[in-house]
């Protein structure tokens, strides 16, 4: 059962407590220069809720920056994750 009397369903719980994962892909760039973007533009700020509103997700929250070279026919690629929050407890 789920503990915070809001949510009706456990799904809504499952949903809520569930990862969330931020992919930013870079052409020509570095997979630090992804994870900055997704901190300086605050795209994890989605899944908070509004002001004075229950959060919409209540899960880790992940960056991940992968980047390629447009110029290698294979596409090598990197990819580098960050943890923007770990998860957070409610009562």
């Amino acid at each position: 059962m789920c503990a915070n009397p809001n949510l009706t369903r456990i799904s809504d719980f499952d949903r809520m407590s569930s990862k969330r994962i931020i992919i930013e892909l870079k052409v020509d760039d570095t997979a630090d220069s992804s994870i900055r973007q997704i901190k300086e533009r605050n795209y994890s700020l989605n899944f908070e809720g509004k002001l004075g509103q229950q959060r919409q997700c209540t899960g880790r929250i992940l960056a991940v920056g992968i980047p390629y070279d447009r110029k290698d026919p294979n596409k090598k690629h990197e990819c580098k994750v960050e943890v923007l929050r770990e998860k957070v407890e409610t009562y």
